[in-house]
């Protein structure tokens, strides 16, 4: 069985377990430190963690926080042995509007691309999901239907 766990960084990084394919979990971590990080890993041990990549794009301010929390999955992930591969918003965003354009009814002026995500999501899931939960079980779809095969 291959179990890939998906993330997507920041205080409430978002995750996504998948195992041979499946989504079987996922959720919001509160991070606070390089331990929360390696318990996570440790109770999921997978075979391949999939974190989005920070874009340029981002505000200054932004960026070094999502930088912090980018580090310490990278860290927590090497120092546990787990291999690690990144993905892009770009390559993730664009397979899913490719996807399921029916979900992409909102004005992009008032968080259309959000609120689509989360409604794609919400689809493959049947549950209600938050924000960065619903990146990271797109990221995760993304990888284990597109970039993983």
């Amino acid at each position: 069985m291959i179990t890939i766990l998906a993330i997507d960084p920041g205080d409430d990084s978002g995750f996504a377990l998948y195992k041979d394919s499946w989504l079987a979990d996922s959720g919001r971590l509160d991070i606070r430190d390089y331990f929360t990080v390696r318990d996570k890993l440790l109770e999921v041990g997978p075979d391949l963690m999939v974190i989005e990549n920070y874009f340029l794009s981002m505000k200054r301010k932004n960026i070094k926080t999502y930088l912090w929390y980018w580090h310490l999955w990278s860290v927590g992930a090497q120092t546990l042995g787990v291999k690690f591969e990144t993905v892009t918003p770009r390559q993730w965003q664009a397979y899913q509007e490719d996807r399921h354009r029916e979900c992409f009814t909102y004005p992009k002026k008032q968080g259309g691309d959000k609120k689509a995500f989360i409604k794609i999501a919400e689809k493959i899931t049947g549950k209600t999901c938050l924000p960065d939960e619903a990146d990271a079980i797109l990221i995760g779809d993304y990888w284990v239907n597109k970039k993983g095969k």
